[in-house]
């Protein structure tokens, strides 16, 4: 898929972290976030 249609600019894969486990899920979200470069 990505060779087909994201190298191409065809599509965009974006990717979100849901809180859904647990009130510190919402804090490991947040630091899955900061983590990204």
């Amino acid at each position: 898929m990505d060779a087909n249609f994201v190298a191409t600019g065809k599509i965009k894969m974006t990717y979100r972290h849901y809180a859904i486990l647990g009130p510190e899920s919402e804090l490991a979200a947040a630091a899955a976030e900061c983590g990204v470069l």
